[in-house]
C-alpha cells in the first residue's frame, strides 16, 4: 500500500496581521475557525512598521473551507485584508492504537514514513492523558510518559 508521505495534498495558508484588536478575542476566533474546518490556526507575535507589536494569524485549510475561513476573519477580527497562499503538504501515514497503562487505556497516534514497519513518531492522545490526570490527581507528565513507554514496548506496531 502506498503511504501518504509524498507531496500530494494541497493546503491553503490564510494570513493577516492584527495590531488593533483586543487580544482576548483571539482564542474565540481561533476556536471558531477550527470548528469551521481549519486544519490548524495559530498566532505569531510580530513587530509591524513604526515598531508596533502585532499578531500574525495563520490558518491552514483546504480549498473547500477557504471561503468560510475568510468570512470568519473578516467578520470576527479587525483585519481589512487577508493573504492566501496555496502550498503542498506532506504527511506521515497515521495509525492509532490503544495501550494499557497503570492509569488506564490511552490512545496512541503513530506516524510511519514510507513503508517502514516501525513508527518514526509516537504521541499519546493528550486530552485523554489530561482527563486521567484531572480525575486521578496523578501528574500529567507521568501519565503521558507511561503511555509513551507502553507504546514503545507494544508489539503491535
Amino acid at each position: 500500500k502506498e503511504t501518504d508521505t509524498r507531496e500530494s495534498e494541497e493546503i491553503f495558508a490564510v494570513e493577516t496581521n492584527i495590531d488593533d484588536m483586543n487580544p482576548e478575542i483571539f482564542p474565540y476566533v481561533i476556536e471558531k475557525m477550527l470548528s469551521a474546518g481549519a486544519n490548524d490556526a495559530f498566532l505569531t507575535p510580530i513587530i509591524m512598521k513604526k515598531g508596533r507589536p502585532a499578531s500574525l494569524i495563520t490558518v491552514l485549510c483546504s480549498a473547500k473551507d477557504l471561503d468560510r475561513i475568510a468570512e470568519i476573519l473578516f467578520r470576527e477580527t479587525t483585519t481589512l485584508g487577508i493573504r492566501i497562499r496555496k502550498e503542498k503538504k506532506r504527511r506521515l501515514e497515521r495509525k492509532t492504537f490503544i495501550v494499557n497503562t497503570p492509569y488506564g487505556k490511552i490512545n496512541i497516534k503513530a506516524g510511519f514514513y514510507r513503508q517502514e514497519k516501525r513508527p518514526v513518531q509516537l504521541a499519546p492522545e493528550f486530552e485523554e492523558c489530561k482527563k486521567i490526570a484531572l480525575k486521578t490527581g496523578a501528574p500529567l507528565k507521568d501519565i503521558y510518559n507511561a503511555a509513551l513507554r507502553a507504546a514503545q514496548e507494544n508489539g503491535e506496531i
